[in-house]
């Protein structure tokens, strides 16, 4: 079971690197909005403008919804089988909901 006091969930991808071992996760929020509830960092390649393989996802209704429809929503599911498919419905859903990639 997961403690009542957890606020957010880490994803890592396998073959991520992680090369700051001494940093606490809890440092990915520091200076963010008090609430933020979606951590995510640039993809290097052009083909993508997110990179879903390390991210930071706070515990609460909006990132269930979130989380739901990139897996469910009949305008993600279209990208399940293509490249960067996660990515992809990630940044359609977020779109969808008038998120910025300046507050994501």
């Amino acid at each position: 079971a997961v403690p009542q006091s957890t606020t957010h969930v880490l994803w890592v991808d396998a073959d991520a690197v992680i090369l700051r071992q001494t940093r606490g996760v809890e440092e990915l929020l520091d200076g963010r909005p008090l609430g933020t509830q979606l951590v995510i960092g640039e993809d290097l390649s052009p083909a993508c403008l997110v990179n879903a393989g390390v991210l930071l996802v706070g515990i609460s209704e909006w990132s269930l919804a979130l989380w739901t429809d990139v897996w469910d929503a009949p305008s993600s599911q279209r990208f399940h089988n293509r490249h960067f498919h996660e990515q992809t419905a990630l940044l359609k859903q977020l779109a969808r909901r008038g998120e910025g990639l300046a507050r994501v």
